[in-house]
């Protein structure tokens, strides 16, 4: 008895397409809500990018103080200190790059440029 194979393979085919158009159409009418958490995650790793910045300024900053008492505390000894005595710092762009991040505004998190439902010109997202 032959079986209408095809015909299954067809309908199994159009019942996945039918699943994705379901799923495309939550996700169109439910895309602000969707996107909320991420927003919120993009917040948070903001933040981060943020904090870790701070702390390599504030890091270098004290490395450097350290390096100064280090020289102080061997001129007090009676010993006058070299150029090369201590050693130098190796992160100084980074700080420097760091630095200049943190007074531009630090970073921000994600966010859409425009509604991607619009047509491709699409409106600008109110900023937040």
């Amino acid at each position: 008895m032959a079986q209408p194979w095809e015909q299954k393979f067809q309908g199994r085919r159009q019942a996945v397409t039918d699943a994705q158009r379901a799923i495309q159409e939550f996700s169109h009418e439910h895309l602000d809500e969707l996107l909320e958490g991420l927003v919120a995650e993009g917040e948070a790793a903001a933040e981060a990018k943020n904090s870790a910045a701070q702390a390599v300024v504030e890091a270098h900053r004290r490395w450097e103080e350290i390096a100064r008492e280090m020289s102080a505390t061997v001129q007090a000894a009676g010993i006058r200190p070299t150029p090369d005595l201590v050693t130098r710092s190796r992160s100084d762009a980074l700080a420097n790059a760091a630095s200049r991040f943190l007074d531009t505004g630090g970073e921000q998190a994600p966010r859409l440029t425009r509604d991607p439902r619009m047509p491709t010109t699409g409106m600008p997202v109110e900023a937040a």
